[in-house]
Order: C-alpha cells, then structure tokens, then sequence
C-alpha cells in the first residue's frame, strides 16, 4: 500500500470513465513510482488497476514524475519527467511511452519526448 500518492494525471475516455496516472511511494527511502485506476466518471472511487509500478527502473535506480496521460484513439500515451536523466539522457528531460490498455505500459524508442535545453537560433 502506497505511503502517499499525489500527482494525479487524468484522461477521460470517449465512454466517460476516467483512468488516473499517479505518483506514489511505499516508503520515504524508496524512488518514486507511477501507479494506475480507473473510474466510472471523474469524481470516483477510483479503483487501482495494478499493485505494482506501471512503470519501474530498479536496474539503474532512475524514476519518474510530473505526468500528462491522453487518449489517441488506439490507446494511450503519456509524458513524464525522467528525475535523474537514465531515461532520457537529459536530467529532467521528458520520456513518452504509450499503451494499448492504460495499464500495460512501453517506453518509446527512443524514450525521450522533450528537452529542457533552450537553444537560441544563431543569426
């Protein structure tokens, strides 16, 4: 069971029900990590779809936050900010994955979706 969790992401389907992205942390020494739920419309309950991590890097001890969920119309897609860069190469730069169900999750190839490097045009 999550120690806290905030963050909320929500996306409202076409059908009216509500998948929730949101970060969450079973203890304070453990990496952030993005959970799932769902719900038949915005107010709730929500109902967690998944007991572990929809997302998880235990092997390089990189995490995420901060993330926006959306529906394309074949699935979802969402963006986040990977905390330490070992996503992304870019700390605090943006990762993109996307699923078919809200609930099984890919990473895009290449992962990173933006930079927060600003580049000024040289004239």
């Amino acid at each position: 069971m999550p120690l806290f969790s905030s963050d909320p992401a929500r996306c409202v389907l076409p059908d009216g029900h509500v998948l929730m992205v949101y970060k969450a942390v079973a203890n304070y020494a453990e990496l952030l990590r993005m959970g799932v739920s769902r719900s038949e419309n915005p107010e709730g309950p929500y109902q967690r779809l998944l007991n572990r991590p929809v997302l998880h890097f235990d092997a390089t001890s990189d995490h995420v936050e901060d993330a926006y969920v959306w529906w394309s119309g074949n699935g979802f897609e969402l963006i986040m900010k990977d905390m330490k860069g070992g996503i992304c190469g870019e700390r605090g730069g943006g990762i993109h994955a996307t699923s078919p169900n809200g609930v099984d999750w890919t990473l895009s190839d290449p992962p990173p979706a933006y930079s927060r490097t600003i580049r000024i045009p040289l004239r």
